[in-house]
């Protein structure tokens, strides 16, 4: 008796790893599709006939969105404001993080950064005095001369800024010299958030309206550091140095 209960549990399961297992197509139909474009996902990444490897879905399921994977090559040179464009778009569909990575990724027009989003590096290597751009380490916005008289960096309401630095190009030092007439490197509405940032050679550094944050935020403003404005709730300044030097060569 004990030996027919054996057999019959395990045809069971041989039956089961037939229909559940062992069949191709039933593994792909019990997978949800993490991408939302309707396309076949099988456990172990291979495509469908005529289908191209489906993308890694990480980045979306978990609302990390890298700028190099819209374009961005934070060499200094390229214009990598678009992949931030596109970056800000996603993010902003259900909230998430843009990541800067380590390099110099250089913007040419004003980037506003949405509400319940946030743009990170990974970090920063403090620069020394009389630092050239080259030398920066960690992640770095440069923000390109076609940005003068314009803002860098806008936080709408309920978007948080944090763990990078922002390099203004200005020209050398020199007889007769005035920097350039940069807006503000950040602007911040509301409930925005700036953590953990230098700001390099902004002509000025932080304005903020009503209820902000801003902590741990070093660098060299040359005309003006942080201005609040519409200050009617209460607004959070911990940790800020500015030195009276510049960083650039």
């Amino acid at each position: 008796m004990r030996a027919q209960h054996h057999l019959a549990s395990l045809l069971v399961l041989a039956v089961g790893f037939y229909a559940c297992g062992n069949d191709p197509s039933a593994r792909e139909s019990s997978q949800p599709d993490p991408l939302g474009d309707g396309g076949t996902f099988t456990p172990d990444g291979d495509a469908g006939p005529n289908e191209e490897p489906p993308p890694v879905p990480t980045k979306l399921v978990l609302g990390f969105f890298n700028v190099r994977d819209f374009g961005a090559v934070c060499d200094g040179t390229a214009d990598d404001t678009a992949a931030f464009t596109g970056a800000f778009a996603k993010a902003e569909v259900a909230g998430g993080v843009v990541l800067v990575p380590a390099g110099r990724c250089r913007i040419t027009a004003s980037l506003s950064v949405p509400s319940a989003v946030t743009i990170a590096g990974v970090g920063f290597k403090a620069p020394i005095a009389d630092a050239s751009e080259t030398s920066l380490g960690g992640s770095w916005i440069i923000v390109d001369e076609s940005l003068t008289q314009k803002n860098a960096i806008a936080l709408v309401g309920g978007s948080v800024l944090r763990d990078l630095g922002i390099w203004h190009r200005q020209p050398a030092p020199a007889e007769g010299w005035s920097p350039r007439a940069f807006g503000w490197a950040i602007t911040m509405e509301p409930d925005a958030l700036v953590r953990d940032v230098w700001l390099a050679n902004p002509t000025r550094g932080i304005h903020g309206i009503g209820r902000v944050t801003i902590e741990n935020v070093r660098g060299q403003p040359i005309e003006m550091g942080i201005q609040i404005d519409e200050a009617y709730d209460v607004v959070r300044i911990r940790r800020v140095q500015f030195d009276a030097s510049t960083a650039w060569s």
